[in-house]
């Protein structure tokens, strides 16, 4: 069974389909895989793997975590 397919079936999503949804959706700007890999290790999001090749395993409430995240930087938009 290919991974994606078993992630779909348990209801959550990797760190890919989180960058894939967030870059469909219209009101967020692109984001890069590697701002969501950052924030999932500093942030206690589950993952599967070892050292650089972590897979971070992202529920529904990780992902509102994210989107609702505190954005630094002056080039982030406050709401």
């Amino acid at each position: 069974m290919h991974q994606a397919y078993l992630y779909d079936s348990i209801g959550v999503m990797t760190t890919q389909d989180v960058v894939d949804r967030l870059n469909n959706s219209k009101q967020v700007r692109k984001v890069k895989l590697r701002i969501v890999q950052r924030w999932a290790a500093g942030n206690g999001v589950a993952y599967t793997g070892e050292g650089r090749r972590k897979d971070f395993i992202f529920t529904e409430a990780d992902y509102e975590r994210f989107l609702n995240r505190e954005k630094p930087g002056r080039r982030w938009e406050k709401e």
